[in-house]
């Protein structure tokens, strides 16, 4: 087997130094030739510089014709040597990383590539998926053929080395893997080549899991550049593993935050052709059609305003696509990069001298970054501003002087301690009486409409402090008495639990061809129209202490508003129904006043899941009736309305409305009015509808930012 060049190089050395020796010591023997330069070895024992020549002598033209003999055979098809002998290797321990790191010189980045002014900073970034890393022959066949090639880092996914490690390579190189660990269930691995040149700049390599690794470098100034490599789940994966990958991605970037954030790696993901609403993460020049993945990466991209700088430089038709099937039919585009600023990239480009068998084709980056811009931004974020002296100083007396006047006012009249306590109370209780309502228009609806506007409580602070201290005290108890079905105002509750619930029904329902009705019931004034002998009758049958009762009832009871106008305030108006919008107390009465409601309606119909009958879902006011049939839905409402009214609730007629996923004649009618029957309804900020609309509602809330 030929020997590498590294070898014949250090024979060679040994040759020269063995020379040096026997002409220094011919030197001091008054020129006395001891022997030739090409006399053989008498005896394994001989060790003069004579010998020694004529050993390495002998040895080195030996090779030499050996490698002559060789030829081609020796090489690779760049004329490097491909059977060079074990990979030379220092692994660095997993707990001296930060040692390794801290232990290199301060200072900013100065790669190869700047201009003789200094003023930009050029850097090759590249991703690769190199199939396996496992061996070290596998490993040092991928050092020989980036020999000549430009490249700073390279970040490499599916590597399949063990471990965690960081190991510095001939050269000074440095690979860090991460692969599988004790906790991991495959041996993926992610990583990154850190040229010799560039490794004093990093300042941390981080891995999240081993399809997601991180690396943060120091550039010019404050700027610093967060470098994640990932490596994607196949579609053999299901979709909770992808959301994981996708998490871990989220957090490497939060973890990292920077001037500037590249993102590269194996997405296998396609995301085809540019669509309307992506001008901003994608340019015109892509490959292939766009699938689910790639939906998923749109939408990751867009949420974090990442480039995907592949589809930013035009190239031949042949050199966009990443990917090959075995049998060599199949291309995609799957390897990308991605960046946060589309400014620094000047190219994007496939690599295709780079092979070490893998069905992938490198992509690299090339970025240039203009210091002298970054220094300016630095000393001018640094820049402080101006201060007048003059006017601190006025200040100062001024907040001495309330300071020391802060108890003005405060003086008590001389009485024990339940005289003040009673003093306080009424205090309380008569602020709380008095409200300033302010009104607030409706997001949607006509400004000259006076229905579309709601009245506001102005509550002072004394009020809402003790309203604050009774709901402390009563909240365990009125949540308790509240079923499964009201999300609204409760601690662990929230509008995804009855959004995924209604969408699971829509789904399996289509799924199974059952009957499905929903019903979306919409009040007139809920909050401004409930009666406040009800509240308070709701209160007491689940059980509220009686005195907190009757504090309420008191501050409702004699509540009175005051009407503003421009500047003119009217008389005292004494309100008898509602509750107080603004109010901290305000919506968990509600809640509780509502669910007396639903008991005395008695809903029917429904639809069992595991045994238990589903027939709506709350939150606050916001009501969804299921059912299984228009009659069964016409039941429920009629039921709701009927009670609804006996609290002081008007079911909007025009604004309830109901949807079904089978056709049908029969219509719903509520006191005389035939309701409406819609295709779509917004319900909790999610737009229905009987058909999957999950990617329509994704993209429109990714649009909207």
């Amino acid at each position: 087997m030929p020997l590498s060049g590294r070898f014949v190089e250090d024979l060679t050395n040994c040759y020269r130094s063995a020379v040096d020796e026997y002409s220094q010591r011919r030197s001091r023997v008054g020129g006395l030739q001891i022997c030739s330069l090409h006399s053989t070895v008498a005896s394994p024992t001989d060790n003069t510089p004579c010998q020694r020549v004529s050993i390495w002598q002998k040895t080195l033209m030996t090779i030499m014709e050996r490698q002559l003999k060789g030829g081609r055979k020796a090489h690779g098809r760049n004329g490097r040597n491909t059977q060079s002998c074990k990979l030379t290797s220092k692994r660095i321990e997993e707990d001296s990383f930060d040692e390794v790191l801290q232990s290199k010189p301060n200072g900013s980045c100065k790669m190869e590539g700047c201009n003789k002014t200094g003023q930009k900073s050029e850097l090759n970034i590249c991703t690769y998926n190199v199939r396996t890393l496992r061996t070290e022959e596998s490993l040092e066949s991928l050092l020989d053929e980036l020999e000549g090639f430009k490249w700073d880092v390279i970040g490499l996914a599916e590597t399949k080395r063990r471990g965690e490690g960081l190991t510095e390579l001939k050269g000074g190189t440095w690979l860090y893997n991460r692969g599988k660990t004790e906790d991991d269930k495959n041996a993926k691995g992610t990583g990154f080549l850190i040229h010799n040149k560039f490794k004093d700049y990093v300042k941390e390599v981080k891995s999240y899991s081993n399809r997601v690794a991180a690396m943060k470098i120091q550039l010019t100034g404050k700027d610093e550049m967060c470098i994640i490599q990932v490596y994607a789940p196949t579609s053999d994966y299901d979709d909770i593993t992808v959301e994981e990958f996708y998490e871990d991605i989220n957090k490497a970037i939060t973890d990292n935050s920077g001037t500037y954030t590249v993102l590269m790696g194996d997405f296998n993901a396609k995301i085809g052709q540019r669509e309307k609403g992506e001008e901003n993460i994608m340019g015109s020049f892509s490959y292939g059609e766009r699938n689910r993945r790639g939906e998923r990466m749109i939408e990751f991209a867009m949420e974090h305003k990442l480039k995907v700088t592949n589809t930013y430089f035009k190239k031949h038709k042949s050199r966009y696509w990443t990917w090959k099937s075995p049998n060599g039919v199949t291309k995609n585009q799957i390897d990308f990069i991605l960046s946060n600023q589309r400014g620094i990239i000047k190219n994007c480009e496939v690599i295709t001298n780079v092979d070490i068998a893998s069905d992938h084709r490198m992509v690299r980056v090339n970025i240039s970054i203009n210091n002298k811009l970054a220094r300016l931004r630095f000393i001018q974020n640094k820049r402080k501003t101006r201060i007048n002296i003059m006017k601190l100083k006025e200040k100062k007396e001024e907040f001495q002087l309330k300071l020391h006047n802060r108890f003005d006012g405060l003086e008590l009249e001389d009485m024990d301690i339940d005289e003040r306590c009673d003093m306080v109370t009424s205090a309380m209780l008569e602020e709380a009486k008095s409200v300033d309502p302010t009104e607030k228009r409706k997001i949607k609806g006509d400004k000259a409409d006076v229905k579309n506007y709601r009245p506001i409580s102005l509550l002072s602070h004394l009020y809402t402090i003790f309203t604050k201290v009774i709901q402390n005290r009563i909240k365990d108890r009125l949540d308790s008495n509240q079923p499964r079905e009201q999300a609204g105002f409760r601690a662990g509750f929230s509008t995804t639990d009855h959004l995924q619930a209604i969408n699971q029904l829509i789904e399996k329902a289509n799924e199974y061809q059952l009957q499905l009705c929903l019903g979306f019931v919409d009040y007139q004034k809920a909050f401004d129209s409930i009666e406040h002998t009800d509240m308070f009758d709701a209160l007491r049958k689940i059980n509220i202490e009686g005195g907190y009762v009757r504090i309420l009832e008191d501050i409702y009871t004699n509540a009175v508003a005051r009407i503003h106008i421009d500047n003119d305030v009217s008389k005292e108006v004494k309100i008898q129904r509602r509750v107080r919008q603004g109010d901290t107390l305000s919506p968990k009465i509600f809640t509780a006043t509502i669910e007396e409601v639903f008991k005395k309606s008695r809903l029917n119909g429904g639809i069992n899941i595991d045994g238990e009958t589903l027939t709506d879902l709350r939150f606050a006011d916001d009501v969804a009736l299921i059912s299984t049939s228009t009659k069964d839905l016409e039941d429920q409402l009629t039921g709701l309305n009927r009670e609804s009214k006996h609290i002081g609730l008007t079911m909007h007629k025009e604004k309830t409305k109901y949807m079904t996923n089978y056709d049908t004649d029969e219509n719903i009618e509520i006191e005389g009015r035939t309701l409406e029957r819609v295709s779509s309804y917004k319900y909790l900020g999610q737009t229905l509808k009987m058909e999957d609309t999950t990617k329509e509602e994704v993209m429109m809330r990714v649009k909207a930012g």
